[in-house]
């Protein structure tokens, strides 16, 4: 932990050092420059670093600090019933020489209160093999990220560049309350990238890709005079036979990713289009004890998916049309073993995929900005719409669930440009979740072992199955300070809600809402 933070510190001290560096004529910094970016310059939202050196990026940099809140009935079963978390974040965009680099570095302390059937940082990052006791309660986190991006100088006329990008997550979470899970998991990408350059209008790129996931979970007991039981999930509501324990317990995720990207720009007369389809292959293994380890599962997993993304800058107005698809199929693959008293050691007596899983996703999304100016904006407007459908089955006993929604959202916002660097910004956003289509048969291994389906299943199906709307207001007021030049500070308040619109008999506390509170301050330079 120490050299992440170390890490993190000499980032935010390097992007402070050359705060003073400016590039543009403009004596003060507009907060809405950072906003612009990503939206005007369409490598920079995707996964080739070598990308940065198609626009004439400029030393720019954001860092805040922030504290949230949410809480509320309507939510996953195994997600918290309330959350609360301070976070830093600091970033930066920096030429230096011919090069340009990217960095950002975060961390959040998190406090997820009331959680229940999950022993994992994350139940819902996709694997099939999930650790729960009988227990559940508050948990406590640490959450550290730190990504990286570089492009070389141009090679070859100009044409040709090299770049690199990596990602470092670093996550720590504990209980408090027997039997006490202690979970550490490290999720670390590398990205080696290249664009070349057919003329000034054509660029093709390609990136490779490699990500390594591990997660280890002990389970202490303090008080050993007290039996605890432990599930071990298999997907689609099918559990192992429950152990009893009372003496500790432990368990290791640990998997590789390997996949690519291949992207194509043209651009000309103020229109971009950046079109991108990639690959990913995951099979991560999971294994119980640490002696002796045991099998407990494979999750594998086939990531297709495809972005294109069309912009219009004109004098008056900037326009930017985004379509994602991806398709994930996801296979868990069980093992059947005994133990063997002559070799000491677990014995497979059968390997084979029980869990599949389908899903499909499509996004649209629109957004068109009034400008004021070359580095500021008017008002804004944005649509988006949503489509993903789920399909699981799990083979013996044969058992499935289908969930297909349609997500819609319509956002506004309104820039107040004032004197002396200052500045109100007012976003207004509703969305509205549909299910379109919904379906489940279950059949438990035996008859006696419905606990997970009771308690995690039928209520997630039917928060799945499920009508709700939400909105979001964030109101943010920009503000500079003489004796800080080319410095914008800001103050930013969020307050979404989000309700159900459909009866759940199998889970009647959803019915309610869930609320947040953000409220952040920072600076942009």
């Amino acid at each position: 932990m120490k050299k992440i933070w170390t890490v993190g510190i000499l980032l935010f001290a390097f992007t402070c050092a050359h705060a003073q560096v400016t590039q543009t004529d403009s004596l003060r910094l507009l907060p809405q420059q950072f906003e612009l970016l990503p939206l005007r310059y369409n490598w920079l939202e995707g996964t080739n670093a070598a990308g940065m050196q198609r626009d004439s990026l400029y030393a720019l940099g954001k860092t805040q600090l922030s504290f949230a809140s949410e809480k509320g009935d309507l939510r996953r079963i195994q997600q918290p019933e309330s959350r609360d978390q301070f976070r830093f974040q600091s970033e930066r965009y920096q030429p230096l020489g011919k090069s340009v680099f990217y960095g950002s570095f975060s961390y959040t302390q998190r406090w997820d209160n009331e959680v229940h059937f999950s022993d994992v940082l994350d139940p819902y990052r996709g694997t099939p093999y999930l650790l729960a006791d009988s227990v559940g309660g508050d948990w406590k986190l640490q959450l550290y990220a730190l990504k990286l991006k570089a492009a070389a100088p141009k090679l070859w006329n100009d044409r040709l560049v090299f770049g690199i990008g990596a990602n470092l997550e670093v996550s720590t979470g504990a209980r408090q309350n027997d039997p006490r899970p202690l979970n550490t998991a490290n999720k670390l990408s590398i990205l080696p990238a290249v664009t070349l350059a057919l003329n000034d209008h054509s660029t093709f790129g390609l990136n490779g890709y490699y990500g390594r996931y591990q997660e280890d979970i002990s389970l202490e007991i303090r008080n050993t005079s007290v039996n605890h039981f432990l599930y071990k999930l298999l997907g689609l509501g099918q559990y192992e036979l429950p152990g009893i324990f009372s003496v500790g317990s432990s368990r290791n995720y640990g998997g590789n990713t390997y996949g690519a990207d291949l992207q194509y720009e043209w651009r000309m007369n103020g229109w971009s289009w950046l079109s991108t389809a990639g690959f990913r292959s995951l099979r991560e293994a999971v294994s119980d004890g640490n002696s002796v380890p045991r099998k407990a599962g494979t999750w594998e997993q086939k990531d297709y998916h495809a972005q294109t993304m069309l912009g219009r800058e004109g004098e008056a107005f900037f326009q930017k049309l985004r379509l994602q698809l991806e398709r994930l199929e996801d296979t868990g693959i069980e093992f059947h073993e005994f133990y063997n008293t002559g070799t000491q050691m677990w014995q497979t007596i059968l390997e084979a995929p029980f869990y599949t899983a389908e899903t499909t996703s499509a996004t649209l999304n629109y957004t068109i900005l009034r400008k004021e100016g070359n580095d500021s904006y008017k008002w804004s407007a944005q649509g988006e719409l949503k489509y993903i459908s789920v399909d699981q089955r799990y083979s013996v006993p044969r058992s499935s669930q289908r969930v297909t929604q349609l997500h819609a959202a319509i956002k506004g916002g309104r820039n107040w440009m004032m004197s002396h660097g200052r500045s109100l910004q007012l976003n207004l956003k509703l969305n509205y979740e549909m299910a379109l289509d919904q379906a489940l048969s279950y059949v438990p291994i035996t008859g006696d072992r419905t606990l997970i389906a009771r308690e995690v299943l039928l209520p997630d199906y039917d928060y799945g199955a499920a009508d709700r709307i939400g909105g979001s207001c964030d109101l943010q007021y920009n503000f500079c300070i003489p004796s800080v030049p080319r410095t914008s500070f800001y103050a930013k308040a969020v307050a979404q809600v989000l309700g159900n619109l459909s009866s759940a008999a199998r889970y009647p506390s959803a019915r309610g809402n869930r609320t947040m509170f953000n409220l952040s301050l920072g600076a942009y330079y």
